[in-house]
């Protein structure tokens, strides 16, 4: 009668509410936080770790919540769960879920796009996220933690897609409405939105990148001061710049003044100065 199929109705209308608060819950705040200065590599980890744990659980339980608001409604409805009509309301809240989900990750990747992308950092000037140190190893300027993929995946960009793994195991947290057995893994690796940011977020990273190995090579041009003998180099030099005249060496002038010369580096010098 009309009393039963409002009762039906507005409890579906409930559970489908609940459920739409759970997913927005999660889309809350993005699962990455950034400190106020840049901080070291294993300290920002840390911290991320415990904001992933955090929110793997909140999800993990949301999403427990909705598989028994899905359960309720099948209760409600009294049909079999092998019904081509149940089947098809299923569909249509896992189509929801899967929304959900992909703004839950949208969320995390914005903000991280916004932290990487070269020409807001440039607008708001930004600090990075990360502390990273341009050293001498060796005989090599290199940067410390290595600014690329890295065998041991301790490169940036290996940390960076960690992050990034990390906003797309929310598919694999809880199970899947129309199969217990699987996870929206899928949906979202091809989710236009979410493969958008993916892109940006890689274009930002190269274009980072390429700075980075050009603020190095500034100091690569120098590498000769310190891989040349310098004891070898002056006592090449004296061999060179004295002439014999009588008993004494004479100076020859204009090796000197070319090897002064050598030394007065105002533009490259000025290149230097403007990275730091």
């Amino acid at each position: 009668d009309v009393r039963n199929a409002h009762d039906v109705l507005f409890a579906l209308k409930s559970n489908l509410t609940a459920i739409e608060g759970i997913l927005a819950n999660w889309s809350r705040q993005p699962m990455l936080e950034r400190n106020s200065k840049p901080v070291p590599p294993a300290e920002f980890e840390s911290a991320h770790k415990v904001i992933k744990v955090a929110r793997f659980n909140e999800i993990k339980e949301g999403g427990q919540e909705i598989h028994k608001k899905l359960k309720a409604s099948n209760a409600v409805l009294k049909v079999s769960k092998g019904h081509p009509d149940w089947r098809a309301y299923v569909d249509f809240m896992n189509g929801i879920v899967v929304e959900g989900l992909a703004k839950t990750i949208e969320v995390s990747l914005t903000y991280l796009s916004d932290q990487l992308d070269p020409e807001q950092i440039k607008r708001f000037d930004r600090l990075p996220v990360l502390e990273i140190d341009l050293d001498l190893f060796g005989t090599d300027v290199m940067f410390m933690p290595d600014i690329f993929e890295t065998a041991t995946n301790t490169g940036v960009r290996d940390i960076v897609n960690g992050w990034i793994d990390s906003f797309h195991s929310v598919a694999r947290v809880f199970k899947r409405l129309d199969d217990n057995d699987g996870t929206y893994v899928r949906e979202m690796t091809e989710y236009l939105s979410v493969r958008v940011l993916l892109d940006h977020i890689n274009q930002s990273l190269s274009a980072n990148e390429h700075a980075l190995v050009e603020f190095r090579n500034v100091y690569q041009d120098y590498k000769y001061l310190w891989t040349t003998d310098l004891q070898k180099m002056f006592s090449d030099f004296v061999e060179k710049a004295y002439e014999n005249a009588s008993s004494a060496g004479v100076p020859n002038l204009d090796l000197f003044d070319q090897e002064i010369s050598k030394y007065r580096c105002p533009g490259r010098c000025q290149r230097v100065e403007d990275t730091n």
